[in-house]
């Protein structure tokens, strides 16, 4: 009996024992960030910005959110950190002011030299766009990010689905903080920039401006990916224009074929095949093309002033001072030319009556068009689904505020979009294959193009023996041309025409004492 009381005492004990245990594992769960939880290298984190301070709360292992009313700058955030014996808080350095906008991580070193690294999600009702998930882009499948401390949304373009100059964003119930309202249209156009603002009106009345950003890279090639080389030191510094590139290559892979035919295709000779690059098939067969050369220079719009230079009608290469050159038509040609606001030819190979064009205006931005003449006054047609035959001038307008323009035939890449044989055609006053160009099919010939990227750069390329006009647009295109233009070039009447592009005085390619009819010129401005 005796022996038996011992024993049920000793189950009490042990029982209250368990849940004195069970009490304690209880007050610690209640507040897991104080007492030691194993792994973890600290037991409180706190973080003030504007004056509000909170706690951080642990999602899991590698995360930890912040949860602010009314604080805006994180990109001078106070941190205050309790750590666990042995470990040391390295990243951000400054912990009194605290990069949390652009950098939200926390990096520890534990006592065996281990680096713990743990991302903030940071949350404040003074940024009520909340759920990058729920916002999208009409007609496209496209990822859509959020930065909320930048109040910066950054949508990524696919140029097969989108069209940058009409991008419709849609926020689904949820996006945005409820009561609050978006006040901007959510029709963003991005051709000329790649920033635009979105403003949303919070329940308090207070309007906040975020910006919503294209993010191009998916439409552009690394140059060297390609078989392109950096050579821009060897013509001008980059320090001095650090928003200045220049390509080269010698030798370049999978590029789709030439047609089977002449260098410049008629119908009425065999084979014929007139299919331009909006023609081919994604599974056209290619080759490589060696032994040529291609150089490619781009220039940020921003900093650049391009014009025309001609001295009626002609111009040595060597005698034109500007930063950049390139030769544009051979002087034997003919072409609608503009210099200076004065018109120096009115007349278009093919006796075409309009023709696509480039031209610049007094501050030299470029513009591409097409273009008519008519009462000796530039006029700009629209796009054409069908050939307008006579009537080309009835919904055309004056293109004012144009210096210098010279027209260019084909166009080849049009707003991203490659263009047909057929729509090339109906947007040229011959109205039949000569609006393909000269030579176009053969590989025999030296090119010259003009274009602007889809990141906002004039652009410009040369090419030697080896290339298509076809096939050069489609280099360019994968470069993240969104305007291909083919400017002009060697054929049967101008054989010995080198297309020619300088750069600071120095021959990138072709030949200094080249004459054209004409040059495009870029100064920095």
């Amino acid at each position: 009996m005796k022996n038996s009381l011992h024993f049920i005492a000793a189950k009490i004990l042990s029982l209250l024992g368990l849940v004195a245990l069970l009490l304690s594992c209880s007050d610690a769960d209640g507040d897991n960030m104080k007492s030691p939880v194993q792994g973890v290298p600290f037991r409180s984190i706190y973080v003030e910005v504007d004056q509000e301070r909170v706690k951080a709360e642990m999602l899991d292992s590698k995360n930890l959110s912040l949860s602010f009313n009314t604080a805006e700058n994180f990109a001078e955030s106070k941190i205050e950190v309790e750590l666990e014996d042995g470990y040391e808080l390295i990243f951000p350095s400054d912990i009194n002011k605290a990069d949390l906008a652009n950098y939200p991580v926390l990096n520890f070193r534990s006592p065996d030299n281990q680096i713990r690294k743990y991302w903030l999600t940071i949350v404040s009702k003074a940024f009520p766009v909340v759920d990058a998930s729920k916002i999208s882009v009409v007609g496209a499948s496209v990822d859509v990010t959020l930065n909320s401390t930048n109040r910066q949304i950054t949508v990524a373009f696919d140029k097969c689905t989108m069209n940058m100059a009409d991008i419709e964003l849609q926020f689904a119930e949820g996006a945005i903080l409820e009561g609050s309202e978006i006040v901007s249209s959510l029709h963003f156009d991005f051709s000329e920039k790649l920033s635009q603002p979105l403003i949303i009106k919070q329940p308090n009345g207070v309007e906040r401006t975020y910006t919503v950003d294209l993010n191009v890279a998916t439409a552009m090639t690394d140059p060297k990916f390609l078989g392109f080389n950096d050579v821009t030191s060897n013509y001008l510094s980059t320090e001095e224009y650090p928003f200045i590139s220049i390509y080269q290559a010698t030798t370049i892979a999978n590029i789709p074929i030439l047609n089977v035919g002449d260098e410049t295709p008629f119908s009425w000779v065999s084979p014929y095949d007139p299919s331009m690059i909006g023609d081919w098939s994604e599974s056209r067969q290619t080759e490589t093309v060696s032994d040529t050369k291609i150089s490619v220079i781009t220039i940020d719009k921003a900093k650049a002033k391009a014009q025309l230079k001609s001295n009626g009608g002609h111009i040595l290469m060597n005698q034109v001072h500007s930063l950049i050159a390139m030769s544009g038509r051979a002087v034997i040609e003919k072409t609608f030319l503009c210099i200076d606001e004065t018109l120096v030819s009115t007349v278009n190979s093919g006796d075409a009556g309009w023709r696509s064009s480039f031209g610049f205006n007094a501050e030299g931005e470029i513009f591409f068009g097409t273009t008519a003449i008519s009462d000796n006054k530039l006029m700009k047609l629209p796009y054409f689904d069908s050939h307008p035959g006579d009537a080309y001038l009835e919904n055309a307008v004056e293109w004012n505020g144009i210096i210098s323009l010279a027209c260019a035939h084909p166009w080849l890449i049009r707003s991203g979009r490659r263009m047909t044989s057929a729509e090339i055609i109906n947007n040229d006053g011959t109205g039949w294959e000569v609006a393909l160009g000269e030579a176009w099919n053969g590989n025999k010939r030296m090119r010259s193009y003009i274009g602007v990227t889809y990141d906002h750069k004039l652009a410009l390329a040369v090419t030697s023996e080896g290339f298509g006009t076809n096939q050069g647009a489609w280099v360019l295109e994968q470069l993240g041309w969104r305007e291909v233009l083919y400017v002009g070039g060697s054929y049967y009447e101008a054989d010995d025409f080198v297309t020619t592009l300088l750069v600071n005085g120095k021959v990138v390619q072709g030949n200094a004492d080249q004459e054209a009819m004409y040059c495009v010129t870029v100064d920095a401005k």
